[in-house]
């Protein structure tokens, strides 16, 4: 009989094209945050340069630092050589675990934060389990929870300069929760306009989540292309309305 090691099943998919329809997927969600956060707050406030482009350099930072801490990893703890550390970074989509740390932060955190939370998030959440594909938690989520449990009152506000003149100062989770989880919809929703900022995204938030349109278009985009199930997401997704409505529908 002929013995031959798995995988017995193949496919022309590919990790490299899978991470990269991650990124494209991303890229809409990027460009409307920094429309959003930097050419708005540019246009319709007193702002330099430089502070409009605080988002854009976070985003920046997070992946430089995922990069560099990655090469340091491979470098001086296990011991590879220069050109085996640029295959092993190739290999290991390095910037992923910082895009997504920039993306669920405050707009206003501060780049040294970021670079902290970034290191975390690839050190600890991801090269102390063996690196891509070995880590039983997010990576960027690690790093997040590193950032707001070192250094809560650090991280910056959700709100953007240009929505810190026009807003009364909360977000629309800090609005509920200032409500007591109780309101009317002018209580809750009025002040951020209707539920079609909310779906569009020009509420405020952090860099990458507040636009819903975008995130389903990715979803779908996702789900085309076989790179995600849709029934995680969808189940979870699902969950969370159904109690969300039978809560409501007993209290009210």
């Amino acid at each position: 009989f002929k013995k031959e090691n798995g995988p017995h099943i193949k496919s022309e998919d590919t990790t490299s094209k899978i991470m990269t329809r991650l990124l494209i997927a991303l890229m809409p969600i990027v460009a409307f945050s920094i429309f959003k956060n930097t050419i708005l707050v540019y246009y319709y406030t007193e702002a330099s340069v430089l502070q409009a482009m605080h988002p854009v350099f976070m985003i920046f930072i997070a992946m430089l630092t995922s990069f560099i801490s990655e090469l340091l990893y491979f470098k001086f703890v296990l011991k590879h050589n220069f050109k085996s550390c640029l295959n092993e970074i190739y290999r290991s989509f390095t910037i992923i675990p910082g895009l997504f740390l920039a993306l669920v932060l405050p707009v206003n955190t501060p780049l040294w934060l970021v670079a902290f939370g970034a290191f975390g998030a690839n050190v600890l959440g991801k090269m102390l389990f063996g690196g891509f594909g070995q880590n039983i938690f997010n990576p960027a989520l690690i790093g997040y929870l590193l950032i707001s449990a070192s250094y809560p009152s650090l991280m910056g506000s959700q709100l953007n300069l240009y929505e810190l003149d026009t807003l009364a100062g909360a977000t629309p989770l800090a609005n509920l929760t200032s409500l007591n989880y109780f309101g009317t919809y002018e209580s809750i929703v009025g002040s951020f306009g209707t539920l079609f900022n909310f779906l569009a995204g020009t509420i405020p938030g952090a860099l990458g989540e507040v636009s819903k349109l975008l995130i389903i278009i990715s979803f779908i985009y996702l789900t085309i292309t076989k790179t995600i199930k849709w029934r995680i997401p969808v189940a979870y997704i699902s969950t969370v309305f159904i109690m969300t409505l039978i809560i409501g529908s007993v209290i009210d």
